[in-house]
């Protein structure tokens, strides 16, 4: 079920709140993310095309469908990947391109958090087995890990972090063979030092691709303790990822607006969460903030950041360990963007069973 922005009433799907939304309320009064499910589903009835514009879809979509009955859409020419541990890192890859008037593209990642390996009292191996088991089945071209990798103690260094750190990282992340990346976590209780060592990035760091790139950012010190993310190193490097289609701001904590009660108690303030806000709104090629930390029930939901009449989704990752309270769902997400730029996102269980679905 989607619910409708503007009025609350509830969808089966995004395309009956599309048909909604075209039919119920004023394109000018719509939200960034409302316009955009338009542009994605209904591209042909948004107001902001021109009649050329419009022609071209036509065109678009005709040789779209003869050029795909031949060919796979995730067929690959090739890829090249580099890593350089004391820089940080920095992967591409080369696509297979087809020109239709606009740049055909697909994209697949996969979002898992929280798996806190080494928690006494939890099925921690099992769990990890079966997320990155079912991940290595499937077709990502990246991995991100929003923190809580392991489970270090909240009142100060946990003496086996490094250890798990390394285990998690030699026994599921490595084997996938796939491009990843991590947040720095508050139970991943080790140094910047110790944590570029074990995985070659600062806890402020990009991972990059031809038209995608993630901005990962940190939010606790090595004692498990809050610390606000860099919002300087936000600006700077958004400012210089203009040339990507679709940028991702990745962090173990959330900047939800609903939660500000939360923030004040762990010491974040209410200004830093609308600063971060702002800058993330400022550039449009921003697709979703994509945090971690919450092993609620609502971790399968859509939420938005506004700011200025715009929105910008924020989503939660999922969890497959640690604490949880009733009806948390163990697992992680799929993300696809598509051919057209349309983005999906899907909550997938711990046996590979779709819990919900979104377009972003």
């Amino acid at each position: 079920m989607v619910e409708c922005n503007q009025c609350g009433e509830s969808f089966e799907d995004e395309e009956e709140l599309v048909d909604h939304l075209l039919a119920r309320h004023e394109w000018d009064n719509l939200g960034r993310i409302d316009k955009k499910r338009i542009e994605n589903i209904a591209p042909r009835q948004s107001p902001e095309l021109t009649r050329t514009e419009r022609l071209q879809y036509r065109l678009d979509e005709s040789r779209a469908s003869d050029y795909f009955s031949d060919i796979s859409r995730r067929s690959i020419l090739g890829g090249t990947v580099g890593i350089g541990i004391a820089g940080g890192l920095l992967i591409g890859r080369d696509w297979l391109r087809q020109t239709f008037g606009a740049t055909s593209t697909s994209f697949r990642f996969a979002t898992v958090s929280d798996g806190h390996y080494g928690q006494p009292g939890r099925e921690y191996v099992r769990n990890h087995e079966a997320v990155f088991d079912q991940i290595a089945s499937e077709q990502f071209d990246a991995i991100i890990h929003p923190g809580d990798i392991v489970n270090g103690s909240l009142e100060g260094r946990f003496s086996g972090a490094t250890e798990a750190l390394e285990t998690v990282r030699d026994d599921f992340l490595e084997p996938l063979d796939i491009p990843y990346t991590v947040a720095h976590g508050n139970h991943d209780a080790v140094s910047e030092t110790e944590w570029r060592r074990l995985f070659g990035v600062d806890f402020h760091h990009t991972l990059e691709f031809e038209d995608v790139a993630f901005v990962v950012l940190d939010s606790a010190n090595e004692n498990g303790e809050e610390t606000l993310p860099d919002v300087e190193f936000l600006d700077r490097t958004l400012s210089e990822l203009t040339n990507k289609e679709h940028v991702f701001v990745i962090s173990h904590y959330w900047f939800n607006p609903e939660q500000t009660e939360l923030l004040e108690q762990a010491g974040i303030s209410w200004e830093f969460s609308q600063e971060a806000t702002a800058v993330m709104h400022r550039y449009d090629n921003v697709r979703a903030f994509i945090h971690g930390h919450n092993h609620g029930p609502t971790h399968r939901d859509i939420n938005y950041l506004s700011h200025e009449g715009t929105e910008l989704p924020y989503v939660s990752t999922g969890v497959f360990g640690g604490w949880y309270d009733d009806g948390t769902v163990f697992g992680y997400r799929r993300w696809e963007i598509d051919e057209t730029g349309r983005i999906e996102t899907e909550f997938v269980d711990l046996d590979g069973e779709v819990i919900s679905s979104s377009v972003v």
